[in-house]
């Protein structure tokens, strides 16, 4: 099963998603499935430093992550702005 990474919609191909996570493995699959439902260009979760299942699961979908580094939800949204390609 492909992660809606993968694919472009006609609708919305320019717009990429970034999700700032911290140990969220109750709610993470819910929130990508959301987000896939409205079919952007890309998702990157930026994590800060989970010690739950959170990655396990986004290795599951085959969603992108990268760490933080533990640096704070502002340094994690600069960082998903920085990394990825479509408009916010």
């Amino acid at each position: 099963m492909a992660g809606i990474a993968d694919e472009v919609n006609e609708l919305n191909p320019d717009v990429s998603v970034v999700i700032c996570t911290r140990n969220v493995e109750a709610d993470i699959e819910s929130c990508i499935r959301s987000v896939e439902n409205n079919r952007p260009k890309e998702i990157l979760v930026i994590d800060g430093r989970s010690t739950d299942k959170t990655l396990e699961i986004l290795d599951y979908l085959k969603i992108p992550y990268i760490s933080d580094g533990g640096r704070g939800l502002a340094h994690a949204r600069k960082l998903g702005v920085d990394n990825t390609t479509g408009r916010m």
